[in-house]
């Protein structure tokens, strides 16, 4: 097969911690031509050609890799996943999505949201993920769901009841919960604006020079930030 002629890729090794299902460790690496990459997968990417999709190595994998493309990485017994560089990754600071729970764990992030369609698995795998931390008093859970008059059927095929926001906060700090709802409540009315984004990023742990930087490239609309993550 030919190389690749797409141009250069970034893809990231990730060390799991099963605990709290999060990568902990890190590797990153350039791939200049895919096919060499596709072929130690073992025909696992079979739906995926541009490799967009994150998947799961075994050990032998791991060691091809490293040595293909000259990685160092120790995971030691921890999974590890291979997942392709994006955009969001050059963001100079770290973003909390997908790291919401050991940023919670730490201190770090006082509120996390998590919004889908009803019935969600993406959703059920979030709480499950969360549920020991709020069994044990870490973390504190509310559940709002918004139902419409009627089911609706998805363009995959699936009847969901209505709109589900699932969010966690450290104890003590649930009051952020109705701010944070009601942020969304004046943007129904007045629109979503520089304002909202900020005070927004105050209450999802990020610091002023972060939002200042995040404001500087623009803010999300309204539309996609109704089914984010943060």
């Amino acid at each position: 097969m030919p190389p690749d002629q797409s141009g250069e890729r970034q893809f990231v090794l990730q060390a799991i911690d099963p605990a709290i299902d999060c990568p902990v460790l890190e590797a990153r690496f350039n791939v200049m031509d895919m096919s060499e990459l596709r072929a130690l997968l073992a025909g696992e990417d079979r739906d995926d050609p541009d490799l967009r999709a994150s998947y799961p190595l075994d050990s032998d994998q791991i060691l091809a890799i490293a040595s293909s493309f000259a990685v160092a990485f120790d995971p030691g017994d921890r999974p590890v996943m291979l997942a392709a560089w994006h955009s969001g990754r050059e963001v100079p600071y770290l973003v909390h999505t997908g790291f919401e729970l050991p940023l919670m764990l730490e201190g770090r992030k006082p509120l996390s949201k998590f919004s889908d369609f009803y019935p969600s698995c993406v959703l059920d795998d979030v709480m499950s993920r969360f549920e020991p931390f709020v069994r044990a008093g870490h973390l504190a859970c509310r559940i709002v769901n918004e139902p419409w008059p009627t089911p609706r059927r998805q363009r995959d095929g699936t009847v969901t009841l209505g709109i589900r926001e699932v969010y966690f906060t450290l104890p003590g700090q649930e009051w952020r919960i109705d701010a944070n709802r009601l942020l969304f409540e004046v943007a129904v009315e007045r629109g979503w604006n520089d304002t909202l984004e900020r005070l927004e990023g105050r209450l999802l742990g990020y610091e002023e020079w972060q939002n200042d930087w995040w404001l500087g490239r623009g803010v999300l609309s309204w539309q996609r930030k109704r089914g984010a993550a943060s």
